[in-house]
């Protein structure tokens, strides 16, 4: 909530940021049983295909537009590391099933904009903005 000019304003905002991860990962194994763990690290390229807004409440065009506005300075790439864990349980030699979970992590900032002004308040710079991401995967192995 916020007031201007007497009015009162409030609801939500969302900014949702899409992006399409490329990560080429190294993977290591512990054993050579039937049940294997094993832990993945590599890095992480991130491509931003889409930046949105939504949100409720009596202020959602008048804060739309900014948060708009501040979300075209957002980088288009970004650069991180992915690591994780998992487990392989083989069931016969050509059939498995996986599960694992990865943490990637941005490491460079997506946000890189001087201070930035919206509408009538002003917004305070972050110069530490990055995408974390954390992944949990089941599956079949052929």
């Amino acid at each position: 909530d916020f007031y201007s000019f007497g009015e009162q304003y409030n609801g939500t905002l969302n900014a949702n940021l899409n992006y399409i991860d490329i990560t080429v990962s190294a993977k290591v194994n512990f054993t050579n049983t039937k049940a294997v763990p094993y832990l993945t690290l590599g890095p992480s390229f991130g491509i931003n295909v889409y930046n949105g807004v939504n949100g409720t409440g009596n202020d959602i065009e008048l804060r739309a537009n900014d948060l708009q506005s501040l979300l075209d300075v957002v980088s288009k790439n970004s650069i991180g590391l992915k690591t994780g864990a998992g487990i392989e349980y083989n069931i016969n030699s050509s059939v498995g099933i996986l599960f694992e979970a990865n943490y990637n992590f941005d490491l460079i900032s997506i946000y890189d904009a001087p201070d930035f002004q919206l509408g009538i308040e002003s917004w305070i710079y972050s110069d530490n903005v990055k995408n974390n991401v954390l992944e949990i995967i089941t599956g079949v192995k052929f």
